[in-house]
């Protein structure tokens, strides 16, 4: 049986097939901005039903700096 997931995968296949890059580009920007929304609001909601420790911030900032140092470098 087939999930929601791989449906989808399959219609964007068929739908986005012929499209020029800059199209796709658009099109993943999309979906990226929807998904970054979904996991930072269940993020938010989790964050706040316990308190918070140093430890945990500086893990969040090291972990930050760590891939905007990565991205620099691509």
């Amino acid at each position: 049986m087939f999930s929601l997931v791989s449906v989808g995968a399959v219609i964007g296949n068929i739908a986005l097939k012929d499209v020029s890059e800059e199209v796709l580009e658009i099109v993943l920007s999309f979906g990226l901005a929807a998904l970054l929304y979904l996991v930072t609001e269940g993020l938010l909601v989790e964050a706040h039903e316990e308190p918070e420790s140093s430890l945990s911030t500086t893990f969040f900032f090291v972990g930050f700096l760590v891939f905007l140092i990565l991205g620099m470098f691509e």
